[in-house]
């Protein structure tokens, strides 16, 4: 008998291979857009929270910034929101809300995510110790997936999300 000396795949096998491949792809990338959107909201929740963090350390560092009087200081610092979909982070040598605050950062949240409360114009406002002078949470809402995250800002000055 002679053997067969025919070496590689038939067509047949790289048809069901090639099958199996778009049937496989098909149902990853929907499934990958949605881990996508996800980790994306798991990212701007933490942002925020990460603002809001380097709001108290920013109240407490009491620093002097340039353009102001000798004995002008830090005094607050804060998180102020500007509409539904951004924020900024200030400082204020007076802590009253009076217009001369500086902006350190302006952020913008991705599309279809906002910023359910504080209402825009709202605040949170760290003092020197630490201590949030109108402890707020925010909740930020991803509008695609109709998904909530609250960041929880105790009087003390701690921040969780939840």
């Amino acid at each position: 008998m002679k053997k067969s000396s025919r070496k590689g795949f038939t067509m047949i096998e790289m048809v069901v291979a090639t099958a199996l491949i778009g049937v496989v792809s098909a149902m990853a990338v929907p499934l990958f857009g949605r881990l996508q959107r996800t980790q994306q909201f798991r990212d701007t929740t933490r942002h925020l929270s990460s603002a809001l963090l380097s709001a108290k350390s920013l109240a407490a560092t009491g620093r002097r910034q340039a353009g102001w009087a000798g004995t002008d200081r830090v005094t607050t610092a804060g998180v102020h929101v500007l509409s539904a979909n951004s924020y900024v982070v200030f400082i204020d040598r007076d802590g009253v809300r009076d217009g001369d605050e500086i902006i350190v950062k302006t952020v913008i949240l991705p599309n279809a995510m906002s910023i359910v409360s504080p209402a825009a114009g709202q605040e949170i406002r760290y003092r020197g110790n630490g201590t949030v002078a109108n402890p707020l949470n925010v909740t930020l809402l991803d509008t695609e997936r109709n998904r909530r995250r609250t960041i929880v800002i105790s009087g003390g000055g701690a921040v969780r999300i939840d």
